[in-house]
């Protein structure tokens, strides 16, 4: 007999609220409806394909020959509740990292009118603006060509076609039946023709106008590069952004001196692998028609270099890059370098006066300097190794603005700051959500979150919104939630660690928004909005050695029975690594609650330790990282081999941290919950409570020492133990 979908799902025991998530599951066994699972040998290749069986009339449509074997899941889709809680985890993770990442991909600046940033010519009269004054930048090249005026614009992407052709990106001109006699095209795995197109931008600085920018892309359907088929891997590592401040760190702490460059069309450096040339088609307009031959028919490009927007740009640049620093710089100067196991996006440099490090952000290279005779050398010898034929490598920045994040050092009475902000992009989101704020005529909030019951979403424990209804949810979703969403947690991830419990709520709430997750997100907005020029501060006289502090709520009635947690690691009188989430299991107890929130920060301090070591630091971690807390339970049965009611019920897992104080990695502390930085991290927290440790977490007051602990403190020349060695 011939099986139905519905047949299937019976058999294997699969509710009809599941059977989705089935059918996504199946996936990996090559089973469904992905394109490679539609081929002429699917049967030697163990592939199953048939159409999506969901919708009114589909369900019943595919019916399976005998002999089919479908697998039958145990365990995540067995259990509904689980199951539902990691999808929705998942589906609002993702969402809300997408929403962050279009944020930072189209960031806002605050547009300060026509001005120009200084250095750069007056815009000309008869540009195309926009209502501040700024050049509207063209949709497509043929959209420019209908401008009168496109002078500025015609330059740019000149100049970007150009760098591609001195990188030697394509092989041009070539028909298709061309294409086909080189194997590239025609047959079962030829490539198909990749759509190309010229984005244009208008770049800002500071909210001032600096240049015209245009970027030629490879754009299209997914099914133009196919994954499986194409290409296997796409990986290519991204740095932490916890990197960034851990260079701040050391530049302040050890007076090291910074700079920075961006490397000149970096992802055109690296050549194509045979198997990963693709035959792309000219962006429409003048490009397409140069190219186009004499008879009228059009002719295309063949990538033999690299191209923004192919799925394995990111991966090719990669592999250049190390190939340049770790092979090729060290044959030109007699240096040693290498890439750190730590952060694979930062590489060590040894010159012949001291040492380097570098981190990049794909183009963006950020560097400390341990010799500061050695910055002008470092940038001669980059600008010559990114260089292509003879030409210009790099363009040298100006150390105070790096991913939108604003740096101003200053010293005052022989102690050195650093403070990193980000009020342009902050002064952007202002003005495109502040206005139902300033109509309602609302007071700068004195908390980063509402503490008012009535503007805090409620979660229930699979972190599903409670009291939502579909049309309530629709139309937040029209305000432009995901957007304000994700221009909020860009700066929680880089400058405002005070926001953690704000973004991580405002997330959750991504597939199903309440109005009470609007009025909460303006209320964010508003705090952002008045704080703008805070940020975090380091200082060379903060403390050299790591501190950790770690809270957890317990029964917060707007997240039923599984609370929030939260932790904060401080080096150079600054906060560097921060987190704020939701437990995922309930604890029995405050107790409980605060024990695993010790296990999750010690992760990150482990990290931290191995990277400071790696860094050649490791006398700032000789001694055991302080763990602060405001639970003495949860700190004894960390210290003692203790198994009583209150703890012999937990999972194994939770007490890898008495292994980790035994190896002298870390050692916990108690502390006051009223001077425990971390406590803005769980809740809600209350003015008197902000006010009081909203100091300590942007750096500008120095880190409370419990009772029994001693720190060292810089500066480094003259470092200073401080606390009270008494212990509690």
């Amino acid at each position: 007999d011939r099986d139905k979908w519905s047949d299937v799902c019976n058999g294997a025991g699969i509710k009809s609220s599941d059977r989705r998530e089935y059918f996504i599951w199946l996936r990996q066994f090559k089973i469904g409806n992905m394109k490679e699972f539609r081929v002429a040998d699917s049967a030697e290749k163990g592939y199953v394909f048939f159409p999506g069986p969901f919708g009114k009339t589909k369900s019943n449509k595919t019916m399976f020959n005998a002999g089919v074997k479908f697998p039958i899941p145990t365990g995540v889709l067995r259990d509904d509740t689980q199951a539902r809680v990691r999808l929705l985890d998942a589906r609002n993770e993702v969402d809300a990292e997408n929403a962050m990442t279009e944020y930072v991909l189209n960031m806002v600046y605050n547009a300060k009118g026509s001005a120009t940033a200084p250095g750069v010519p007056p815009i000309d009269p008869r540009e195309t603006v926009d209502s501040n004054g700024i050049p509207l930048p063209p949709k497509t090249m043929v959209e420019l060509e209908k401008r009168e005026f496109k002078e500025m614009w015609d330059k740019a992407w000149r100049k970007e076609w150009d760098g591609l052709n001195h990188h030697d990106c394509f092989l041009h001109g070539l028909l298709i039946e061309e294409l086909v006699a080189m194997g590239v095209m025609g047959g079962r795995d030829g490539k198909k023709i990749v759509n190309t197109q010229m984005l244009f931008e208008s770049k800002l600085l500071d909210g001032l106008f600096n240049k015209y920018k245009a970027r030629c892309v490879a754009n299209g359907h997914p099914g133009a590069v196919r994954k499986g088929i194409d290409y296997q891997t796409v990986f290519a590592a991204a740095p932490h952004l916890q990197s960034q401040r851990i260079m701040r760190a050391v530049e302040v702490l050890l007076g090291w001196t910074p700079v920075d460059f961006d490397v000149k069309q970096a992802y055109l450096l690296g050549r194509a692998d045979l198997d990963q040339r693709y035959p792309i088609r000219y962006p429409a307009g003048p490009i397409r028609e140069l190219y186009r031959g004499k008879d009228g028919k059009e002719r295309y490009g063949l990538i033999v270099g690299n191209l923004y927007g192919l799925p394995s740009s990111g991966r090719v640049y990669a592999k250049e890059r190390n190939r340049l620093v770790l092979e090729e710089l060290p044959k030109r100067t007699g240096w040693k370098t290498r890439k750190l196991t730590s952060e694979p996006c930062m590489y060590e440099i040894i010159t012949g006066n001291g040492k380097a490090y570098m981190l990049v952000h794909t183009d963006d290279c950020d560097l400390v300097v341990q010799c500061a005779a050695d910055k002008e050398i470092l940038v001669k010898e980059f600008n010559a190794l990114f260089g292509i034929k003879g030409a210009d490598g790099v363009d040298i920045g100006d150390g105070k603005n790096m991913l939108g994040i604003h740096r101003e050092r200053w010293s005052d009475k022989g102690v050195r700051f650093l403070r990193l902000t980000q009020a342009g992009n902050i002064e952007g989101v202002w003005q495109q959500f502040g206005d139902e704020r300033k109509a309602t005529r609302k007071r700068p909030p004195s908390t980063p979150f509402p503490t008012m019951d009535e503007d805090h979403p409620r979660l229930d424990n699979n972190n599903k919104v409670v009291d939502v209804t579909p049309e309530e949810s629709t139309a937040v979703h029209a305000k432009g939630y995901r957007n304000i969403v994700g221009s909020i947690l860009w700066p929680t991830r880089c400058t405002a660690p005070e926001l953690g419990y704000a973004a991580s709520i405002l997330s959750k709430c991504m597939a199903s928004p309440p109005e009470t997750a609007w009025r909460a997100a303006l209320h964010v907005a508003h705090w952002m909005h008045t704080h703008k020029s805070e940020g975090i501060t380091f200082s060379s006289h903060g403390n050299l050695e790591p501190v950790c502090y770690y809270d957890s709520g317990y029964k917060q009635k707007h997240l039923f029975d599984k609370p929030q947690y939260g932790y904060v690691i401080f080096w150079g009188g600054a906060p560097i690594i921060w987190q704020s989430k939701r437990h995922t299991q309930v604890p029995q107890s405050v107790s409980q609650a605060e024990f695993e929130t010790l296990t999750h920060a010690w992760r990150d301090v482990k990290w931290l330790r191995e990277f400071i070591k790696e860094m050649g630091l490791g006398k700032y971690v000789e001694r055991p990282t302080p763990m602060i807390g405001d639970n003495r339970n949860a700190r004894d049965w960390a210290l003692e081999d203790v198994m009583a009611d209150g703890n012999r019920h937990f999972e194994h897992k939770y007490f890898t941290i008495r292994e980790r104080i035994e190896k002298g990695e870390i050692i916990p502390y108690w502390i006051s919950g009223k001077e425990n930085p971390s406590d803005l991290l769980t809740k809600a927290t209350d003015k008197g409570a902000v006010d009081a440790l909203l100091p300590y977490m942007n750096g500008t007051k120095e880190i409370p020492i419990p009772e029994g602990l001693q720190v060292w403190f810089g500066p480094i020349e003259s470092p200073e133990l401080r606390g009270n060695p008494k212990q509690s």
